[in-house]
């Protein structure tokens, strides 16, 4: 599904890559642009998710997205997904204050958030890009590692529950 005219302007949208069935998700790469917000009502598939905007991100459904999910609302612009979300990797391009949460275990890729980035998983959160954010805010199930050595943080707190999961972070600076 591409539907990336930067004209698009709608107000909520579901996004899914099914079986022929329709019993199961499948393969099939999702990217959506938007002139202004939107709100995604859920979103479904095994392969990629890319959405941009040039507003805020919210969601009213779960995303269910096997791949890697990029989101891009730019600098000035919110991103909230805090529904029963399954990413596997999260890279986000652009936000200011953002919220995600997953289900379980969390990849997030190179980001850039200006404002809080606000993590919540069921399981391990880990990193396979640095993450610029001045604020960061994490509570997980599972073990944190964080320790890409070009992180960027200024204020960090972190709640890890369970016996055993710790936190590690690394930062380039103070």
């Amino acid at each position: 599904i591409t539907l990336t005219d930067p004209g698009n302007a709608v107000t909520t949208i579901t996004l899914q890559a099914r079986n022929a069935a329709n019993t199961a998700d499948a393969a099939g790469a999702i990217a959506y642009r938007d002139s202004d917000g939107v709100d995604v009502g859920g979103v479904r598939t095994t392969s990629t998710f890319d959405l941009t905007t040039n507003g805020p991100i919210t969601s009213s459904g779960a995303l269910i997205v096997g791949g890697p999910t990029t989101l891009t609302a730019g600098a000035a612009n919110n991103i909230t997904l805090n529904n029963a979300n399954d990413f596997s990797t999260v890279s986000v391009v652009s936000g200011n204050n953002v919220v995600l949460n997953d289900v379980n275990a969390l990849d997030l890729g190179a980001s850039t958030v200006s404002g809080t980035l606000t993590v919540t998983s069921g399981g391990a959160l880990t990193q396979s890009g640095a993450v610029t954010a001045p604020n960061l805010a994490v509570t997980s199930s599972g073990p944190v590692t964080l320790t890409n050595p070009a992180n960027d943080f200024d204020t960090v707190a972190a709640q890890v529950n369970g016996a055993g999961n710790g936190l590690q972070l690394a930062d380039v600076g103070a």
